[in-house]
């Protein structure tokens, strides 16, 4: 954990360094590339086995939850079997690609800093992650004994049918049932949400359907041998930098108070108006966004900022709830954005013109929410009491609260536009400034800096365990032809294309109840971004679309994800309360994809502006 924490905290020095010797004497830092990529592998691989150990890695047990506690025991038990198995895999086979890589004496170009040794210690890295996988695996086997009911009987059905599983995985030619591989792609697919459904970490049911599927349609060293180079290349791939650093920029935005900044500013300009707390709530989500980029994040921090605020004012439970979850979920949304960052790098599409398309719609969502947070509250008081009123000057004074916010916003976004920097280097040098900031405020100090990296590796880890292997899956949907297949045939339908848009966003809803949003986009747009750009919808407004319906995915019941981190954090409140309060937002967040629906120029003006 230590090694992958220092490889992110190289990477941005690195970075930095490139951007300021660059700015300052217009050449580059030689080599800046090569050494990130180099440390991607240890930044990717050094965490997972400790976000196994943490119960990190991202798992959907929809469907588990729905069986006794006997069984439900087993079936994770087994899930953990089939991870393990995956994980051992392709440990065994980067080992193997290590070695070849050493034979091939392969280095990185410019610098010739050889790739194997880095290739070998993300096979070790597997290979102690595949440790704590199966240390999952026999806890639950020894509880499920010593419980002494029929989930021993369970248990052992379920492992068996694991074995099989991934020796048919191995050696498909035992199946007495051959298909086309359109045919065989689709039952894939179908199973791979299966198993994610059933408790498989994400990650590894993606890289064990790529496997079976590769091993069936070509033959079982080539999908052996695909995971082992998919694991090298990908984790090595320059772009996906930018998670650990804008994971660690927010995480340490967080920790040096910066979400309560934004907010005191809020309630002073919003706080005496009817529901005024909760619109500033909102408003504030809104400006930790224009740092972090990220749901999640904006739910914890203003959960623990604004709930006290809120209930010491007398708020109604699901006014005070609402707005927290839907002011959230806004920051996938407003630049720069994680989920916009993760559409572009998967449809090729260009970020910058996907930030400058996310800012309006992220405005206007911000908008809608707080003026319906006001009009309610003026109809019924009681839900939300104004609070103090304040003069002009006090509005302005209040500003000096935001001004980290701000000029990281600008600092970052206007680096991007006025090409001082690339939006993947805009990570880094934001990560370094919130680091500055906190020093020059004296609020960052070791224990939270410490934390914010352990916490950026950890996240690191299990993100990038799923978009390594989701580019795996990727290539076994090309050969299967799914995308194309899919395209034509919903074109040849003769549907309109609207009723087609239509389907994707219920879709995309539903979805995302039961996933986080970056692996909703990884899992679905590789089938359904060729249908979208067939039909003539504009990619980079079907990004915004995507983002906001995913978005209203996180509060929609019954696994809205913005909703249980938030139950998990104000545990007084009832989970149906909080859906409850939800709703209302739910319905404008659903008027606002309406109107960008009918209105794209919404999205698009600022990228024609661009132009």
């Amino acid at each position: 954990m230590i090694i992958s924490g220092v490889a992110v905290l190289l990477m941005i020095c690195f970075i930095v360094l490139d951007v300021v010797i660059r700015g300052v004497f217009n050449v580059s830092f030689p080599g800046t590339i090569e050494l990130v990529r180099v440390l991607m592998i240890l930044a990717v691989f050094g965490g997972m086995s400790y976000a196994a150990l943490e119960n990190a890695h991202i798992r959907v047990d929809i469907l588990v939850n729905l069986f006794s506690r006997p069984v439900k025991r087993a079936v994770i038990a087994a899930a953990d079997l089939l991870a393990f198995c995956v994980v051992l895999l392709i440990s065994i086979q980067t080992f193997i690609e290590a070695r070849t890589l050493w034979a091939e004496n392969a280095n990185t170009g410019l610098l010739q800093i050889p790739f194997a040794p880095f290739a070998l210690a993300a096979s070790v890295f597997l290979l102690f992650f595949a440790f704590a996988l199966l240390c999952d695996f026999l806890a639950a086997v020894a509880d499920t004994v010593a419980e002494k009911t029929k989930g021993r009987f369970i248990l052992f059905g379920a492992v068996v049918i694991c074995i099989i599983l991934f020796f048919a995985s191995l050696e498909p030619s035992i199946l007495p049932i051959s298909f086309s591989p359109g045919i065989a792609g689709v039952l894939c697919l179908i199973f791979m949400f299966l198993l994610i459904f059933l408790g498989v970490h994400i990650g590894a049911a993606m890289a064990f359907i790529t496997l079976f599927g590769f091993s069936y349609l070509v033959n079982p060293e080539a999908g052996r041998t695909l995971l082992s180079m998919t694991s090298i290349s990908i984790a090595s791939d320059y772009i996906w930098s930018v998670f650990p650093m804008f994971a660690f920029l927010g995480l340490i935005a967080a920790s040096i108070g910066l979400g309560k900044d934004i907010y005191e500013t809020a309630y002073k300009w919003l706080g005496h108006s009817p529901g005024g707390l909760a619109s500033a709530t909102v408003a504030g989500c809104s400006g930790l966004a224009a740092v972090v980029g990220d749901s999640t994040t904006g739910v914890v921090t203003m959960s623990a900022v604004a709930y006290p605020e809120m209930k010491a004012r007398g708020y109604d439970e699901g006014l005070m709830t609402g707005c927290i979850c839907a002011g959230g979920a806004i920051g996938i949304l407003i630049p720069p954005s994680i989920g916009l960052l993760v559409y572009s790098i998967i449809t090729e599409q260009s970020i910058g013109k996907l930030f400058l398309a996310g800012l309006l719609p992220g405005l206007l969502e911000t908008l809608a929410l707080v003026l319906y947070i006001s009009i309610i509250c003026k109809r019924k008081p009681h839900l939300g009491p104004p609070g103090d009123k304040t003069s002009f000057k006090d509005k302005i004074l209040s500003l000096k609260h935001a001004w980290q916010v701000v000029l990281l916003f600008l600092l970052v976004i206007g680096g991007i536009y006025t090409g001082v920097f690339s939006a993947y280097e805009a990570a880094a040098v934001g990560a370094f400034t919130v680091m500055i900031i906190g020093i020059i405020t004296q609020r960052l100090t070791f224990r939270n800096f410490f934390n914010g990296v352990i916490e950026a590796t950890k996240m690191t880890s299990f993100l990038l365990f799923i978009f390594v292997y989701a580019n795996a899956l990727s290539q076994f949907l090309a050969i299967s032809q799914i995308p194309v297949t899919l395209a034509n045939f919903v074109i040849g339908l003769g549907i309109h294309k609207y009723g087609t848009l239509f389907a994707i966003i219920v879709l995309y809803i539903l979805i995302g109840c039961v996933m986080n949003v970056l692996p909703a986009m990884i899992l679905t747009l590789p089938i359904l971004y060729p249908t979208v750009t067939n039909l003539g919808f504009d990619p980079i407004w079907f990004g915004v679309v995507v983002t906001i319906t995913l978005e209203i995915g996180v509060l929609t019941p019954p696994i809205g994800m913005n909703v249980f981190a938030m139950s998990g954090i104000v545990k007084e409140v009832p989970i149906y309360r909080i859906f409850k309060g939800v709703t209302p937002f739910w319905l404008v967040m659903i008027l606002v994809l309406l109107i960008l629906t009918v209105f794209p120029q919404i999205s698009l003006i600022l990228v024609q502006l661009m132009h």
